[in-house]
């Protein structure tokens, strides 16, 4: 079914494959006028309102029920009344007070573990009944709409399709838009493809079938414009945006039920049988032993018959599994896993399967500077994120004394064509600005260079922003020996205008040695790090003042380039390894790109190839459900894929019987973690949505919780094995004595 929708949608909603002037004539709109009021109106009964689905709520003396229609409920009920019409039996027919008493007790005490039960079940669904509050925001927000030829600003809400908006640094983009026009404009949309970068938007046509983190022309609702400006046309709002189908699908997820349930549901049924198959027996019996059919013997026969029905069944095993699952869940939570559903405490024991993100989960989500090439030597740098703490070590030399002299131009073009900083806030290092600037800032600091410190010598005399169109950003410096101009940038451009590069402290322009620095780029490409290099040229002061942007880039020395990674979490690799020695696979399931993802999984030991099968979105797209379900197993990572994509990988593993564990942080991890047997979240990261839509959240944000708490979901699920061994086994043991006795009885 869900490929059945995801092949409709495609086929409808293919916006980013047709120009601008056919959607345009489409929605009969246009960019200088926009709608005219009567059109608005119009549209917004055609396409409907800008609003999320809402999903309707249970009634609480409903949530408070539903705990009464488990199997077991029913048979400690059934129970209950048994016991009731034995005590009234032994009370007004027999005249025995003391099996009176007893039976009115036995029938209270299970009726009050019933009620505590339910007030238990009540209490955590209440408590977690927030689904899609946080989706809802836009509510409360307004946006920049061309009406009647005049730019308004509307709430959020009012939107319709064929509307003009605009957009400019800050604000939020409230529908799904086809760009038609972009001035430099950066959208981060992390809430749907699950990467923290900003992605450059332009208005060009897509030919090709891609995925939503590949659609440029396209803004999503929720994204955020974190530069430049834009103007777009409405191509779709409320439940019919990227992220009403989130909405939709986590709506969509039925209530899932854990292992445990679904043992003590097929155990239930099989004491509902035994306990029928008794009554019926010990009556045959009784009404034979006592030679007569009359009012006082059935009666009689009855109560025997009612006693050992009652006694077969575990009245004790509710309150016991909540204790029990209640203690794992203090235990869990002193391991910083805090557990919503107490059932899930037991789910983690029986997982076979961990489907996790990469970013923020698996790696640190923070970009770092790992490899160096620069004046003609290779260097790696230790220390992962954002702390200024590591250094530089020279792999020819082999050694960690390296001279800033080497270094020193390619580290002030880095620090210096740089708008980033770093704080140190409560002893974290707080990042402020793009993330790849940052790794670089951190960088320099890792060497003992600052910006604000630099500038206390050097005067910054102009600054040319980054465009998307140059792909560099440079900057004119006044030093006490004369003007100076430093460019970073894609490595590719800056070879282009290069006039040399540099090697071992000598110019070098000869083509075999841009040859090797383009190749040295590629082979960083090919580890999946991103790359930027750094260039310089001296100028004079009215080359400063006068000169353009072409002029000043051109002519460039190179002075290196960096290779730069969001690094895996060092503890990570360990708990992969524990993982697999007790039998849980690991599954990468990520919105960033092929080579990233294999990459990393390599390095943490989730493949063991750089062959390694990765299956993109684009792939699973245009797989079938059965298609999907033969290659799931096999799949150990998944790159480029969408919410949608999550749910459908989850649901074909689950086919395959596995116990399926989903772990995210983004909005765009909801769904699968929802549809998963149990949904892990991240506590710090985490967004809003995906806490809710998860059974149990990491406070510490570490993979490495996870193993510890499957490690005490294993020893929980023991126990509770364990006691329902025990307390079958002393249960049989009653009835069968029960029953011996009366047989035996007979016989004499």
């Amino acid at each position: 079914m869900l490929f059945l929708l995801s092949r409709e949608r495609k086929r409808l909603m293919n916006f980013y494959k047709q120009a601008k002037e056919d959607i345009l004539e489409k929605f009969e709109v246009n960019t200088k006028r926009g709608l005219a009021s009567t059109q608005v109106n119009l549209n917004r009964e055609i396409y409907g309102e800008n609003k999320l689905p809402e999903e309707k709520e249970d009634s609480y003396l409903k949530v408070f029920l539903k705990s009464f229609k488990e199997p077991i409920v029913i048979v400690l009920l059934g129970a209950v009344v048994l016991s009731f019409l034995s005590s009234i039996y032994a009370f007004h027919f027999q005249g025995d007070q003391k099996h009176g008493k007893e039976a009115l007790y036995e029938a209270i005490a299970i009726l009050i573990l019933i009620i505590i039960n339910a007030f238990l079940g009540f209490w955590q669904e209440i408590s977690a009944r927030k689904s899609l509050n946080a989706l809802k925001e836009m509510n409360s927000r307004y946006t920049t709409v061309l009406r009647d030829g005049e730019w308004l600003k509307v709430l959020a809400t009012e939107l319709v399709v064929g509307d003009i908006v605009k957009v400019e640094v800050g604000d939020f983009v409230e529908a799904d838009i086809r760009w038609v026009q972009s001035e430099e404009l950066q959208v981060i949309e992390s809430h749907l493809t699950g990467e923290p970068d900003a992605i450059s938007k332009r208005i060009e046509v897509i030919e090709e079938d891609t995925e939503v983190g590949d659609r440029f022309n396209m803004g999503f609702a929720g994204s955020t414009v974190s530069n430049g400006q834009g103007v777009g046309i409405v191509v779709a709002v409320g439940e019919h945006t990227e992220l009403g189908k989130i909405a939709k699908l986590i709506q969509s997820v039925e209530n899932k039920k854990s292992p445990l349930q679904f043992t003590v549901n097929k155990l239930t049924k099989s004491l509902m049988k035994i306990s029928a198959a008794i009554v019926i027996f010990t009556f045959i019996v009784g009404i034979i032993r006592s030679g007569e059919i009359s009012i006082e013997s059935i009666t009689s026969v009855l109560s025997t018959s009612i006693a050992l029905a009652v006694a077969s069944i575990p009245d004790a095993l509710p309150a016991v599994l909540s204790i029990v699952l209640t203690i794992g869940a203090a235990k869990m939570a002193r391991n910083k896993g805090l557990i919503k559903s107490l059932n899930s405490v037991e789910t983690l024991g029986s997982t076979s399967y961990i489907c996790s993100d990469k970013t923020g989960t698996l790696t640190k989500n923070e970009m770092t500077v790992t490899k160096l090439f620069s004046n003609g030597e290779f260097y790696t740098v230790t220390g992962l994120g954002y702390s200024p703490k590591g250094e530089l070590i020279s792999i020819e030399k082999d050694t960690k004394k390296v001279s800033n002299q080497n270094i020193s131009d390619f580290i002030m073009g880095a620090v210096l064509c740089n708008d980033s900083t770093i704080k140190e806030i409560d002893g974290e290092f707080v990042p402020f600005g793009n993330p790849t600037e940052v790794s670089l800032t951190v960088l320099g600091q890792k060497v003992n260079v600052v910006k604000k410190d630099l500038l206390e010598n050097i005067e910054i005399v102009r600054t040319l922003p980054f465009t998307s169109s140059r792909k560099m950003m440079s900057v004119v410096i006044k030093t006490n020996s004369g003007y100076k101009v430093y460019t970073k940038g894609a490595p590719d451009v800056l070879v282009e205008k290069s006039f040399g590069i540099l090697n071992k402290d000598k110019i070098d322009n000869s083509t075999s040695t841009k040859k090797s620095f383009i190749e040295i780029v590629e082979s960083y490409a090919n580890q999946a790090l991103r790359t930027l290099a750094v260039g310089y040229k001296n100028i004079t002061q009215e080359e400063a003042e006068n000169a353009t942007i072409d002029e000043l880039e051109k002519s460039l020395i190179i002075t290196g380039v960096a290779g730069i990674i969001d690094p895996a979490r060092k503890e990570v690799k360990e708990s992969i390894s524990v993982l697999h020695d007790a039998n849980v696979e690991v599954v990468m399931i990520t919105g960033d790109h092929e080579n990233t993802a294999r990459a990393i999984a390599l390095d943490l030991g989730i493949v063991e190839s750089q062959q390694a099968n990765v299956i993109k979105g684009i792939e699973i797209e245009n797989m079938s459900d059965k298609e999907l379900f033969s290659v799931v197993k096999e799949t150990k990572v998944y790159a480029r894929v969408s919410p949608e994509h999550k749910q459908r990988i989850v649901k074909q593993l689950q086919n395959h019987g596995q116990v399926v564990a989903m772990t995210g942080d983004g909005v765009n991890d909801a769904p699968a973690l929802k549809a998963a047997n149990i949904g892990i979240a991240m506590g710090i990261v985490g967004t809003e949505v995906t806490k809710d839509s998860a059974d149990l959240i990491l406070l510490d944000d570490k993979f490495t919780t996870i193993e510890k708490t499957v490690q005490s979901g294993r020893t929980i699920y023991a126990n509770i094995k364990n006691f329902m061994r025990h307390e079958l086994t002393t249960n049989v043991a009653e009835v069968l004595s029960l029953l011996l006795g009366l047989l035996f009885l007979i016989v004499l």
